[in-house]
């Protein structure tokens, strides 16, 4: 399909400012993808964006369940929703390693693409002449980066992906009532199955839930509608919208990830007190002599990167140790020390039991200074006991090194987007930590909930001077959203997909 030329010839009489004209091209689509746990209730969430688009700013909705791809005449889809779960993942990892971890997403973006078509006058298809519908799809939902992607590189900024959080103790009561029959040990192997599998083209939930636009922190359904009011007022740019302090924190904590130049992962920190102010930021890298850390500018810079080996110290040290004990096991006859092929295999399952039990999660041996810590130990030197009752925002969940000091340093509250598996926060202090959001006497570490640091400058910044008078006199049902994607592109994007889609499976 190449790319549509719509037919404005008879528009262009009345348009006297070419720019009003181009404003033909563009499109009211939506699309807004949905992300969350196994046992989050997204079609609550679902359902909550319907009522809101098509009440308030005259949308039609459409949902589309990527599951749904899964089952057919020759695989039905079972009654049991444990056995529907289960089938669903066994399907989507054979489906994804056959035709390609997007191919769930190709196979939505091509219903999108013959929806269209139904909707479009075949003189006008012939012509590729299409038009802009005031429309949204939900995706309901995505696990797979690739899903993301694929999404994000047909629809653009008309995109959106929404990151669900339910607590664990939320989502094991609701799969609990949903699997009646079924014990502890059959939700737990979906569960870690359903947020970071072990097979290549597994489910990566995790890894697609960090991408999101907007996080929802869904403890209630009294505060869910709120949430997900505000979050479409800002696609619509309706009223006034200014960052929370939450959002400015965490933008901040995700600016200041950029400084670092550690080998592992960049990670941000920002501290506020208890008012909202902040206080210090932070991030992890090396500290140098005389109090702070390496800065690009320093001559001399002794970061990992400079240094001759331009290695993790702490990668590099359990590989050491690894190797220190199979050598120790040698020595004493436990592994043969012969060198052969049936040597390496030994060895190999050797350093696979260590790390699975415990080295590879080693996090002691790195020279930077976290960034949690760098952002107390800045805020306690210049602002003193500002910190104490404050918050602090960090791209990535707390480690337990950073967990002692952030208990000593009188923080209340810690906010994250990034998980952090190796983290043993509450193993080791469950008598001051914890992630029960009702509990208020110890810290609670929370999911973080708004606009993700990514589209900050999307959802925040003026793209117009008409400001004044669009508050006056808004009316929902006639505003556009903010960004718009030109629809000359979208359906030859949308092509390529049915194009693979139709090859491989033999659509019509």
């Amino acid at each position: 399909m190449g790319a549509p030329k719509l037919n404005v010839e008879k528009q262009l009489n009345s348009y006297k400012n070419p720019i009003d004209a181009l404003e033909f091209y563009y499109t009211d689509e939506l699309v807004i993808g949905l992300c969350g746990q196994l046992g989050t209730d997204l079609k609550k969430v679902s359902e909550e964006i319907k009522q809101i688009l098509v009440n308030d700013y005259g949308y039609v909705c459409e949902e589309i369940h990527l599951s749904d791809f899964l089952f057919n005449e020759e695989e039905p889809k079972p009654n049991d929703d444990y056995e529907r779960i289960k089938g669903g993942m066994d399907l989507g990892d054979i489906m994804r390693s056959k035709y390609g971890n997007n191919i769930l997403a190709s196979l939505a973006i091509t219903q999108i693409l013959k929806d269209r078509a139904a909707e479009t006058p075949i003189d006008d298809i012939d012509k590729q002449n299409f038009k802009s519908r005031r429309k949204c799809y939900i995706i309901n939902s995505l696990k797979h980066p690739d899903e993301f992607y694929s999404f994000y590189k047909t629809y653009g900024t008309s995109f959106y992906l929404i990151g669900v959080f339910s607590s664990e103790i939320k989502r094991r009561k609701n799969l609990q009532h949903l699997f009646s029959k079924k014990d502890h040990i059959y939700i737990n192997d979906l569960l870690k199955r359903d947020n970071e599998s072990n097979e290549p083209n597994g489910q990566k939930l995790r890894s697609v839930f960090i991408k999101s636009d907007y996080f929802i922190r869904y403890s209630s359904d009294k505060k869910l509608t709120d949430k997900l009011d505000r979050f479409i007022s800002l696609i619509f740019d309706f009223g006034i919208n200014t960052p929370s302090n939450d959002e400015n924190a965490m933008y901040q904590a995700t600016a200041a990830a950029t400084n670092s130049a550690c080998l592992s992962r960049q990670v941000g920190a920002c501290i506020t007190d208890e008012n909202g102010i902040i206080v210090s930021t932070g991030w992890n890298d090396v500290p140098r002599y005389g109090g702070g850390v390496y800065l690009s500018t320093d001559k001399g810079d002794q970061r990992c990167f400079c240094r001759s080996w331009e290695k993790c110290t702490n990668s590099t040290r359990k590989t050491d140790m690894i190797s220190k004990i199979i050598n120790e096991l040698k020595n004493i006859g436990v592994i043969s020390g012969e060198n052969s092929e049936s040597q390496s295999i030994v060895e190999k399952q050797v350093e696979g039991v260590l790390n699975k039990n415990g080295i590879k999660d080693l996090i002691e041996f790195g020279r930077s200074v976290h960034a949690e810590m760098h952002a107390i130990i800045i805020g306690s030197q210049q602002t003193g006991d500002k910190i104490i009752g404050g918050n602090l925002y960090c791209t990535t969940y707390p480690c337990h090194n950073c967990a002692r000091h952030i208990i000593m340093a009188g923080i209340k509250n810690v906010y994250y987007i990034e998980p952090y598996p190796k983290s043993l926060c509450l193993e080791l202090h469950k008598d001051a930590i914890t992630e029960n959001e009702t509990e208020k006497n110890k810290v609670r570490i929370l999911m973080y909930e708004g606009v993700a640091p990514k589209s900050y400058i999307k959802f925040y910044q003026f793209i117009s001077d008409d400001r004044k008078i669009k508050v006056k006199g808004q009316a929902k049902m006639k505003l556009n959203p903010k960004h718009r994607v030109h629809l000359e592109s979208i359906p030859e994007k949308e092509a390529h997909f049915f194009k693979s889609v139709k090859d491989i499976l033999n659509f019509e």
